[in-house]
């Protein structure tokens, strides 16, 4: 079983590592989502520019990030754990399927302009992150 541990570590390890850049890039999202909702605000287009390179880069920061999260799933979900664990990786995977949704969701904004998909998606993301909270009570 120590195999299926060292595997859930290393992806465990890589997802830590893919929110860490997207960390890095987190004061231009929060721009991003600023200046989207700046722009709802004053017209009634739905549109948003995506030739501006706010938006280009934003769109390629959030791309990386789901194309890792789904890569990290798949290897995820062909390891198989034992009995003990199956719960556990269950929940696991639920939880970055959930978070890999959300972002999904999020990324709709880039085709068509909607920036309610930022609400939605920022709420199952954290809806995902919850699912794998440990409570300290």
């Amino acid at each position: 079983m120590s195999k299926y541990l060292d595997k859930i570590a290393e992806i465990i390890e890589n997802i830590e590592k893919v929110q860490q850049e997207l960390l890095v890039e987190q004061k231009m999202m929060k721009n991003l989502i600023s200046l989207l909702n700046q722009f709802s605000g004053t017209t009634k287009s739905k549109t948003i520019d995506l030739d501006d390179p706010v938006v280009k880069k934003a769109k390629e920061v959030l791309l990386k990030l789901i194309t890792s999260l789904q890569e990290e799933y798949y290897r995820l979900d062909l390891l198989e754990p034992d009995e003990k664990w199956a719960q556990f990786h269950e929940k696991f995977k639920q939880s970055l399927k959930t978070q890999i949704e959300g972002y999904k969701e999020i990324f709709l904004v880039f085709t068509d302009g909607n920036i309610t998909h930022i609400k939605v998606g920022s709420m199952k993301v954290e809806q995902g992150l919850k699912m794998i909270d440990i409570d300290d009570d």
